[in-house]
């Protein structure tokens, strides 16, 4: 049965917070960027905005520090304040935080920048940056999957306190600095750099569908299950890059890119954008089987164990588990802590054909 992805593209707003976990939000634009302060109106130009991309200082018409230009955009409105949660845009892999003070207020907090590989929709490799965060509430750390929405880490001070955000197009790797700000005698070389805010919100450059990670998710202070039928890779694992999928409780390994796209035989298989990362925590409370050799067996349903399968029309999301159950999500939170994303959900029209099982609710 072809698969057909309900793809969230209409502005919506949903913003969750547990305490042991990660906060979420699905405040997103039409091309499925997550905005990341959460907001979707912010102070652009002078003389609220001295960031504004490529903002120049006053010998070219602009209110930046003299003597010096703006790379990126300074995202921020009344009210924006340090503390506020900082959010991905996208699902990618952190490459790089800033262990320098450069980002930092006269001193007066310790700020750094998380810098985030991510790709388009149409297979543009992007890096993005998340400056002016307060070194201490970053909870992420290079090499991990982050998923989009989930929380970075929040605004360290400044004045006033605001997010730094810029795009690198056709990178992978960390882009040459300077990052932030260059001398008024190389205006208006960009660096490289793309508008971000354009980035974002441009049809041309929308967001790729795939799936994040929960490598620091610890709910209730535990470290997290996922449901079988979950397809991912393991932070840190001696064997990176492996794709393993959870069948009853126990690993098994998916040797190659043609077995995982026909798992359970022809029509009825997933790609990569399926898969998420974990911990190694959480990796070493399952057992592990062997290496799988051939497809499993069908559930005797239209869609496999670990399909996110929607009733068209409907709102509750649920993940085909335990040999064809379904297991409904009772929060986004619990949906996106997980490492799961909303573009991955298959609209089906038997979605009450599933049994229902146990739900998800952290």
């Amino acid at each position: 049965m072809k698969v057909k992805i309900l793809l969230l593209l209409l502005l919506c707003v949903f913003t969750s917070i547990n305490s042991f976990g990660q906060s979420v939000t699905t405040t997103t634009t039409a091309t499925g960027y997550n905005y990341p302060l959460g907001i979707t109106d912010y102070f652009t130009g002078c003389p609220n905005n001295g960031g504004t991309y490529l903002g120049p200082d006053s010998t070219r018409g602009g209110c930046y520090t003299p003597g010096m230009y703006h790379l990126g955009f300074d995202m921020f409105k009344a009210g924006t304040a340090m503390n506020n949660p900082v959010y991905a845009m996208e699902s990618g892999k952190v490459i790089y935080i800033d262990p320098n003070s450069s980002w930092t207020f006269n001193s007066t907090s310790d700020n750094t920048a998380v810098f985030v590989s991510f790709s388009t929709g149409s297979g543009t490799n992007y890096v993005s940056v998340y400056g002016h965060l307060l070194r201490s509430s970053v909870r992420v750390k290079v090499g991990d999957i982050i998923n989009a929405g989930t929380k970075i880490g929040e605004l360290g001070y400044w004045n006033p306190p605001h997010l730094h955000v810029g795009v690198w197009a056709n990178r992978t790797t960390l882009p040459p600095s300077p990052w932030g700000r260059d001398s008024m005698g190389n205006y208006p070389n960009a660096r490289g750099t793309s508008d971000p805010i354009a980035w974002i919100t441009a049809t041309n450059s929308s967001a790729k569908c795939q799936n994040g990670g929960s490598a620091y998710y610890r709910p209730g202070g535990v470290t997290s299950n996922h449901p079988n039928g979950t397809l991912f890779t393991v932070k840190d694992d001696p064997q990176p890059g492996t794709v393993y999928v959870l069948v009853n409780g126990q690993t098994r390994g998916i040797p190659s890119a043609d077995l995982l796209y026909k798992l359970y035989g022809v029509g009825h298989g997933f790609d990569f954008r399926d898969v998420m990362q974990i911990s190694m925590d959480e990796f070493n409370t399952y057992s592990h089987g062997a290496v799988l050799n051939s497809p499993l067996p069908m559930n005797g349903r239209n869609e496999p164990d670990g399909r996110l399968i929607k009733q068209w029309g409907g709102g509750e999301i649920s993940i085909v588990t335990n040999n064809g159950q379904r297991r409904a999500f009772t929060s986004a939170e619990a949906f996106l802590n997980l490492g799961y994303q909303f573009c991955n959900v298959a609209g089906v029209s038997d979605y009450n054909t599933y049994p229902k099982g146990t739900d998800i609710s952290k």
